[in-house]
């Protein structure tokens, strides 16, 4: 008789859930082999890793409340690096006017701001129809949860909440 640990069933469990949840996220009617076109928002600390996805793609815009002309006063360096090595991408300061701006050049928003503001951009970008990345917390509440669970069935978006390991490539071949 095979007997499977407690553990062992979980796990396995687990990883089934997870690629037949993680698949239908990452398919936003695109072609295959066609870039998406991004725009970041919030792109020092863990926005970096966001700003290196992006450029895998079509890289349209930046955005960061630490944006300066001049880059020796940029509180963070990481923003000064993103503008040099993406030079061709648009800045911004306030997401509300990148949306507005470049509305219809921008197909995803990658969002990593400090946590209180991942409700108001992820809902800013998906009322203009953008799919959008929000690294955790996605929200603070469940009815912020559940509104943006609503907004994304209204107006036909995909999102996906960044928790590290589990957006990664391997996770997703799981």
């Amino acid at each position: 008789m095979n007997t499977q640990s407690r553990r062992s069933f979980i796990k396995q469990s687990s990883l089934a859930a997870a690629g037949t949840f993680a698949l239908p996220h990452f398919s936003v009617g695109q072609s295959l082999g066609q870039k998406l076109n991004v725009a970041c928002v919030g792109i020092g600390h863990m926005g970096s890793y966001a700003v290196a996805e992006a450029a895998k793609e079509n890289f349209v815009a930046v955005c960061d409340v630490d944006w300066r002309d001049d880059p020796k006063v940029w509180k963070n360096r990481i923003p000064a690096q993103a503008a040099a090595e993406h030079s061709s991408a648009q800045k911004f300061t306030d997401y509300r006017e990148m949306l507005d701006s470049l509305g219809d050049k921008i197909d995803a928003v990658l969002i990593s701001t400090p946590d209180h503001s991942h409700f108001p951009a992820a809902m800013a970008a998906m009322e203009r129809g953008k799919h959008v990345f929000v690294q955790k917390p996605l929200a603070h509440n469940i009815w912020q949860v559940r509104t943006l669970r609503k907004a994304m069935k209204k107006y036909g978006v995909q999102t996906v909440m960044g928790n590290q390991g589990h957006t990664w490539e391997t996770m997703r071949l799981i």
